[in-house]
């Protein structure tokens, strides 16, 4: 299964501060909101193996998260209740008001707002 990792990607920092985040997702599934903040789609139920074959998951509904990169706390933000979202591509927008997703099964576009 995989496991959501962060760490220090500029200058001489590379590879520092590598952390676990405890939240089994992959990166596509995420988006940044700013340099200490991001947002990932995390499927309920990891079918094992999905680490290794991704589409195991593909029909899996998300719950969505928020992260705060400075202290590695994660808390749940959304749990979509009337549709299961299976999430293709993941977006914030520029003034961090509104995460928007496509839906693998549909394409269709949502949105969920922040603040």
């Amino acid at each position: 299964r995989p496991v959501l990792h962060v760490v220090d990607a500029a200058g001489d920092r590379i590879g520092y501060n590598h952390r676990d985040l405890g939240l089994n997702t992959w990166a596509d599934k995420c988006a940044f909101a700013d340099a200490q903040t991001m947002y990932c789609a995390v499927p309920i139920d990891m079918p094992e193996g999905a680490g290794w074959y991704p589409e195991l998951a593909d029909d899996v509904p998300d719950y969505f998260y928020r992260i705060d990169l400075e202290s590695g706390t994660t808390s749940l933000i959304a749990q979509p209740a009337d549709l299961d979202y299976t999430v293709d591509q993941i977006q914030v927008s520029e003034d961090g008001s509104t995460l928007y997703f496509t839906d693998k099964t549909t394409q269709n576009v949502h949105q969920i707002r922040l603040r």
